[in-house]
């Protein structure tokens, strides 16, 4: 494995919520050079990749975050995996959630 192959990309990403707040979860990856994940959330209803702003970035034991202040509409929201010498997975599927 040389230095500059890229994690794959998050797997398994899983959403529900709990009251208010949004629960997005997925499978560790399992790279042993593995350093975290990045979070990108977008609203724009046409997604691209281009369109979405990094949300949270998170180390590699975390494998869900809680998303609090969650616009009312369609929520779209990627993920990344990236390793210790900050090589980026591509996006992982596009998952989309509503709030009411």
């Amino acid at each position: 494995d040389n230095e500059t192959t890229p994690p794959q990309a998050p797997t398994g990403i899983n959403t529900f919520f709990q009251g208010n707040t949004l629960i997005l979860s997925w499978q560790p990856n399992t790279e042993l050079d593995i350093a975290g994940y990045k979070i990108f959330k977008s609203q724009n209803t046409q997604p691209t990749h281009i369109a979405y702003s990094l949300h949270q970035t998170v180390d590699k034991d975390t494998t869900s975050i809680e998303i609090n202040d969650l616009e009312n509409g369609q929520n779209f929201f990627v993920l990344k995996a990236f390793d210790f010498l900050s090589n980026e997975s591509e996006f992982s599927q596009i998952i989309e959630v509503n709030k009411s």
